[in-house]
């Protein structure tokens, strides 16, 4: 036992002798210039150590600098992209014999990053890092290097430190000021508590960040563990639409480098009383792989919506930039396969119940299988996809409506009371690109549609038939009436191709009167041109009238222009009206004539 005891002191003495000769003997300033050479080097930027390096003794043996900074190009309205006002760090000497890393207390204090994008574009971050090493200065290993075998670290603090970032392209500017990011005692495989306090100041957005949770390293490092946790933050801003947003999330990830893949499970997420709960998995390999299940609450993305002020003066209409088509390279090197269920959804007025989205992206293909909804009484299901096509993007579409209230989903969504009843549409179509204006021109489909035991509004085709022939016949023809017209179905087919929605067939049944004919609907200016035919062939008592058994058969031309949201309706009564009176007259002098006949004929018998 004295031996050892001797063994461990003869140790201790020439440990401690290495540390005084190392410290007398060596000054680290000595290395400045090679420091700094190497780091031009590698970064491809100047760095400057301006203070002094110093050994530190207490409480372990290590190094401190005064300021470091890495110098911007030339060009840029900051001198430095990075900058410290120092650095501490120390290293517990005995441990490393046998391979263990000890480390004190890491301190940055006053770190400072700016990074800059200038008019032309050019960042102060593009080119760093290019700079190359000689044969000789790279790292190198003959394979007989000691495995570590463990690694503490009694605590990291970073303090005043701020991220500066402009985009003088964009116009936008932001600062984040990080007022405490700090880890407590950590050792690899042993949670350590983490801290991470942030203040935000962007155009118009303000606020701060706090986030604590449990990290672990793994002891082989391939693993990083973040555990029970917790970010609260509340921003403010006049960038935001109603002024405020609450934020909080907790979940644990496990995030591992080989492969490259983070995890997150049981995710809790509320910003604003939007709610989303579950689990997402993402593996970095040659394609990125994401799968999600998630779920949400009923959101009301009004809150999420500026409010329009009236008294704000008109905007004066900008040049509008010339459209460009999305580039879906991205979707090759992804496989997703993601759930998402909200129990509803209300926004602009528009009322959404349970709603389901199975997204899967895969060989360069994206596509909803399917995107469900119940609406207004009824239910919608999408099957839809987009392609890449290196610059010729395509995309398809197989829509089916079922059981839809069509008036109140008209009334929230529009404005809008055209039509009512309850609706049932099918709809297929495909096309190639994908902005506004080529979906238009090249949507190329075909569907169908009825519309059950509803109205049409806008129009009275009885109390104008009733009217018209009041005017022929010298009647009254004043009347309150509502404007519609019941019908007890409408249908009718339709193709879409180069902005043009061809209704084909329509056809519409009502108490005492029948409708068809066909009609076009252009998408691109909104505007209405049908053509149809009303057919008497009942009595009018179904909507308020006396017997029109006169009229059975009258065929008369209706026609819809205008837009979308204020359709003119006509009817050309007076011609139809006027042959079917004079084709009565006529008829009734023909059977006088033939009564008056067949008297006189008597008389000469």
């Amino acid at each position: 036992m004295k031996k050892l005891f001797k063994f461990l002191a003869g140790l201790v003495a020439v440990c401690v002798a290495i540390i005084v000769i190392v410290t007398i003997f060596i000054d680290p300033n000595d290395y400045k210039p090679q420091i700094q050479a190497q780091a031009k080097q590698a970064l491809n930027r100047n760095l400057l150590i301006e203070g002094d390096l110093s050994w530190t003794f207490f409480p372990t043996l290590g190094i401190s600098t005064g300021k470091v900074r890495i110098e911007n190009p030339k060009g840029f309205n900051r001198e430095n992209l990075m900058e410290v006002n120092s650095v501490s760090a120390g290293i517990q000497l005995l441990p490393l014999l046998t391979a263990n890393v000890e480390l004190g207390q890491l301190v940055l204090d006053g770190f400072k990053l700016n990074i800059i994008t200038r008019r032309d574009g050019k960042s102060n971050l593009n080119g760093i890092g290019s700079g190359q090493q000689t044969a000789s200065e790279q790292p190198t290993s003959n394979g007989d290097s000691p495995a570590l075998e463990s690694l503490s670290l009694a605590g990291l603090l970073i303090s005043n430190a701020q991220i500066e970032s402009q985009d003088m392209v964009n116009k936008t500017s932001s600062l984040l000021l990080i007022k405490e990011l700090s880890l407590g005692q950590f050792s690899l495989g042993e949670a350590a508590p983490l801290k991470v306090v942030i203040a935000l100041a962007a155009d118009g957005l303000s606020g701060d960040f706090v986030l604590n949770g449990d990290v672990t390293v793994s002891s082989d490092l391939s693993a990083i563990r973040l555990d029970k946790l917790n970010l609260e933050s509340l921003l403010t801003g006049s960038s935001l639409p109603n002024g405020d947003l609450s934020i909080t999330m907790a979940s644990n990830i496990l995030m591992t480098t080989s492969p490259l893949a983070i995890n997150i499970n049981e995710l809790s997420l509320n910003a604003n009383d939007i709610q989303l709960s579950g689990s997402v998995n993402v593996n970095v390999g040659n394609k990125t792989k994401v799968r999600y299940d998630l779920n949400g609450n009923v959101w009301n993305l009004d809150q999420f919506i500026a409010k329009e002020d009236s008294a704000a003066p008109a905007s004066t209409p900008a040049d509008t930039a010339p459209e460009q088509e999305p580039d879906l390279s991205f979707l090759n090197g992804l496989d997703v396969d993601g759930k998402l269920v909200i129990a509803g959804i209300k926004v602009s007025g528009l009322t959404i119940g349970k709603t389901f989205v199975h997204t899967v992206v895969k060989n360069g293909v994206a596509k909803l299988a399917p995107f469900s909804a119940e609406l207004y009484q009824g239910n919608v299901v999408v099957n839809a996809q987009v392609v890449d096509g290196n610059g010729q993007n395509s995309y398809a579409i197989d829509k089916s409506i079922t059981g839809i209230s069509i008036q109140p989903l008209l009334k929230d969504l529009a404005d809008s009371d055209l039509i009512a009843g309850t609706t049932n549409l099918s709809f297929k179509a495909s096309g190639r690109g994908l902005t506004v204006s080529k979906i238009k021109q090249q949507l190329i489909g075909n569907g169908e549609f009825e519309v059950l035991d509803g109205a049409l509004y806008g129009v009275n085709i009885p109390q104008k038939l009733r009217s018209a022939k009041a005017t022929l016949t010298g009647g009254s023809n004043e009347s309150d009436e509502e404007q519609k017209t019941d019908f007890t179905a409408l249908t009718g087919k339709f193709n879409i191709a180069q902005g043009v929605v061809n209704n084909t067939v329509l056809n519409m049944a009502a108490p005492f009167v029948r409708l068809d004919g066909k009609g076009l609907a252009n998408i691109i200016d909104s505007t209405l041109d049908y053509h149809l035919k009303a057919t008497l062939v009942g009595t009018s008592k179904g909507q308020g009238g006396a017997s029109g058994s006169d009229l059975t058969g009258l065929a008369i031309p209706l026609k819809i222009k205008g837009t979308f949201s204020e359709p003119k309706f006509s009817l050309d009564t007076s011609g139809a009206l006027k042959s079917k009176l004079d084709a009565k007259k006529d008829e009734a002098k023909d059977k006088l004539k033939d009564k008056l006949k067949d008297k006189l004929g008597g008389l000469f018998n």
